[in-house]
């Protein structure tokens, strides 16, 4: 399940004090275990980049920091639309510190922001049922739709390979046909119309 652009603003700004990490997911793509990894540190907001080196797991109440999925790290871009929502976000933090933390300045427990903060907003916010990985897929489907090609999307995404990006998906590109024949079909319309 994807969300509309539309959709992942109303959900986030839902989302209350934890607006920027659900815009930052639903717009970079980054796992939630990369995404709770980055420290103020990872993030050039004036290149527009994210450096995406670790991850941190979670099991049974314990956090275990460990290289992102596929052991290598990224660059990721990130739309200057998130500029202000993480300037605020690195406001009065040290370059060491975790970039989204809870409230102790520790990593986030994805159980806990599940049931007591991404729950309660999809109510809030009137969005069909989703999963925090859903922004992953918001991420892709968006970035797909407004002219991210495979290249793209699969270094965003992190993935070592295409076909694992074309299998989740590869109908979205398919798509995106019928938007490339439209603009095609305007060009050429317009030169023939300035020969006549």
């Amino acid at each position: 399940m994807a969300l509309t652009p539309e959709e992942l603003v109303r959900f986030a700004k839902a989302c209350g004090i934890h607006e920027a990490l659900v815009l930052f997911a639903g717009l970079t793509g980054l796992r939630w275990a990369e995404i709770i990894g980055l420290r103020v540190s990872d993030i050039d907001l004036n290149s527009g980049r994210v450096v995406v080196e670790k991850s941190i797991s979670e099991v049974d109440g314990y956090f275990h920091e460990k290289s992102t999925k596929s052991g290598q790290s990224r660059v990721v871009a990130i739309p200057r639309y998130l500029n202000p929502y993480l300037e605020k976000q690195i406001q009065n933090k040290e370059q060491t510190e975790y970039l989204f933390s809870n409230g102790l300045g520790k990593p986030m427990s994805l159980s806990n922001f599940t049931q007591r903060v991404f729950k309660p907003a999809i109510k809030i916010a009137g969005i069909p049922p989703i999963t925090p990985h859903d922004l992953r897929h918001t991420a892709a489907s968006n970035a797909i739709r407004l002219g991210g090609n495979i290249l793209n999307v699969k270094h965003m995404l992190g993935h070592q390979d295409t076909r694992v990006t074309l299998n989740t998906y590869g109908h979205l590109f398919d798509e995106d046909q019928n938007l490339l024949a439209a603009s095609i079909n305007t060009k050429f319309s317009e030169l023939a119309n300035k020969r006549n």
